[in-house]
C-alpha cells in the first residue's frame, strides 16, 4: 500500500485483484474476543456485507442514534486530516 498526499488528506491506494483502488479511509486495528468476532462474522454472511461492511455500518447507526439523542457532533477537518 502507498499512501499519497492529495490536497488536506491522505489517500492510500491499494491494489486489489490487480485493480488500482483509491480511499480516504482510514486503517485501524480493532481487537476482539474470538468468538464475538465469529458472530459478527456470521452476521456479516447473513448481510451480504464484509466484516469491515458490517462494522461500519454498526458504527454509523450508533453515531446516528447518539446524535439523535445528543445532537450533532461538530466535526474539525483541521483535527481529522492534520495527522
Amino acid at each position: 500500500m502507498y499512501k499519497v498526499k492529495i490536497k488536506t488528506y491522505i489517500m492510500f491506494v491499494k491494489c486489489y485483484r490487480g485493480v488500482i483502488m483509491a480511499t480516504n479511509k482510514v486503517q485501524t486495528g480493532i481487537r476482539f474476543e474470538p468468538e464475538l468476532l465469529y458472530k459478527i462474522t456470521q452476521v456479516a454472511k447473513n448481510n451480504k456485507r464484509s466484516l469491515n461492511a458490517q462494522l461500519e455500518y454498526l458504527a454509523q447507526e450508533c453515531v446516528k442514534k447518539y446524535e439523535k439523542e445528543n445532537g450533532e457532533i461538530p466535526v474539525d477537518e483541521n483535527e481529522i486530516y492534520s495527522k
